[in-house]
């Protein structure tokens, strides 16, 4: 009897041991709907990815929402769990975002897991880039690497929108596809979401912080900041050593996810920029201006090497000057020389190249080859070699940047392009000297130094009016015909006014 009972009790507790399982499985799938038992979820989310993925919209509602903010918190398995929670809906379609092709490409990346992932449970067509489940439902991985690349999706319908490292997209590009792509039929239950995961810095570092981290669960956007302590998957030993020899302002960044990092440089520093300048509405004419891209040259293609950098600049006809574009890369001789033809080839005739040439004969030498090659291409080469120290060559720049913001950029200092290259550079330039990557900040100090020496127009002090030219020919095209002088059959000159309005 005592036995029979004993496995009454046992069948007893077995009983109540299942419904408390299944009572929690059942409050685990209520709040993290699609992950329990999901097979393209390969393992249990963090608590922050948990959290992220249990995320609702207010109402019926779309629902914006932000992960990470420090580099190893899981911001990429965050997204591809997201982007799976639904797979089982024959009608879902979502789609998943990064900036460049070669971002959507690289080993670890969202295209590279998702194979991991989900390649022997769904159908890969490559040349669309889509994945297909069984259920019917459909991810499509995409990159939208130029400015209106967005409009390729008029008329498109995603139930979910994806985004990683949101910060390197255009605003416009997020707002266009996110808010107005995003929707479903009458009667579909499946959420409508946009979904985002990036570290501070990038192109739109700025406007993505007002818009989840500074505005948190404000207008139903949600900020889940995570960081490497946070995720148990990754070597916290290993990848902590790397992130703590980067810049001390890229290592609050990335290691803190500190958004509102930024050390004030000496030489550099941000706001002495002014508002960045829009490339598309903002450009100034060749005909307007003298454009030089000076390199500062290195040699190297290991991890601890300097960089090859090149920046852009311009000298307009009132004296303005403006940063455009700044590249750097490492490489070996051959490879940086290429390189360099290839950015020249892209910038035009119209851009000089300018190149620090290295102490010795070997300097002059590695100067002659990249000349002969750039001559062939149509495209003038300037060679100088420096003098004194960097610091003291980025003294001027300093001192024009400083005084531009002062004086409200009238007349003087130097302007900044937006681009997805603006944050590199001035991570690059806020860091200088201290930092053991001064690249960018000497090729600008080269730019600026030539520029000053041979560009148009002329430096007038804030609020001076300038003096109309003397008389020239009936070409003259700089001044406005009612201001120019009569010649000597009594007839004003002819020609087109080209002036711009001061920046």
């Amino acid at each position: 009897m005592a036995g029979l009972g004993s496995t009454a009790m046992q069948r007893e507790n077995a009983r109540k041991a299942r419904e408390a399982q299944a009572s929690v499985r059942a409050e685990l799938e209520r709040m993290l709907p699609g992950v329990v038992g999901n097979p393209f979820i390969p393992h249990w989310p963090t608590p922050k990815q948990a959290i992220f993925l249990s995320l609702r919209a207010q109402g019926d509602g779309l629902l914006e929402a932000l992960f990470g903010g420090a580099a190893g918190g899981g911001k990429s398995d965050a997204l591809l769990m997201a982007a799976a929670q639904f797979a089982d809906r024959p009608e879902y379609a979502a789609i998943m975002f990064r900036r460049t092709h070669t971002d959507l490409a690289q080993p670890g990346a969202l295209m590279d897991r998702s194979q991991a992932w989900w390649g022997r449970k769904a159908h890969w067509n490559g040349t669309d880039k889509l994945w297909t489940f069984p259920s019917g439902a459909k991810v499509a991985l995409a990159y939208l690497s130029k400015p209106n690349d967005h409009l390729r999706y008029q008329g498109a319908e995603y139930h979910a929108t994806f985004w990683d490292e949101l910060t390197q997209f255009l605003m416009r590009q997020y707002e266009y596809v996110a808010l107005s792509r995003t929707r479903r039929r009458a009667g579909s239950t499946i959420p409508l979401r946009a979904l985002s995961a990036s570290n501070p810095g990038g192109l739109s570092h700025d406007a993505v912080k007002a818009r989840f981290v500074d505005a948190a669960t404000r207008d139903g956007r949600v900020y889940v900041p995570a960081t490497i302590e946070d995720n148990p998957h990754v070597d916290k030993v290993a990848y902590t050593a790397g992130l703590s020899r980067l810049h001390p302002t890229v290592r609050e960044q990335l290691l803190r996810g500190d958004w509102s990092a930024r050390e004030p440089g000496d030489y550099f520093r941000r706001e002495w920029f002014g508002p960045l300048l829009d490339p598309d509405t903002e450009a100034v004419p060749s005909s307007e201006c003298v454009r030089i891209r000076w390199w500062d040259l290195a040699a190297s293609e290991s991890d601890d090497a300097c960089y090859t950098a090149g920046t852009r600049m311009l000298r307009d006809l009132r004296g303005h000057y403006a940063v455009e574009h700044a590249v750097r890369f490492r490489a070996t001789p051959g490879k940086r020389d290429d390189l360099i033809c290839d950015v020249a080839k892209t910038d035009g005739r119209t851009v000089n190249v300018g190149i620090e040439i290295e102490p010795g004969s070997g300097g002059q030498a590695q100067f002659d080859a990249l000349e002969r090659r750039l001559r062939v291409m149509g495209v003038r080469a300037i060679g100088q070699k420096p003098t004194g120290d960097k610091a003291t060559r980025c003294d001027p720049v300093a001192s024009e940047l400083e005084r531009g913001h002062r004086e409200e950029w009238q007349g003087c200092g130097i302007r900044l392009y937006a681009g997805a290259w603006t944050q590199m550079y001035l991570d690059s330039v806020e860091g200088f000297p201290e930092s053991e990557f001064v690249d960018l900040a000497d090729a600008t100090s080269g730019a600026f130094g030539w520029l000053w020496a041979n560009g148009p127009g002329r430096n007038s002090p804030p609020g001076e009016a300038r003096p109309p030219p003397p008389p020239r020919n009936a070409t003259q095209t700089d001044v406005h015909p009612a201001d120019r002088p009569e010649d000597s059959r009594g007839l004003w000159r002819p020609g087109r006014w080209h002036g711009r309005g001061a920046w």
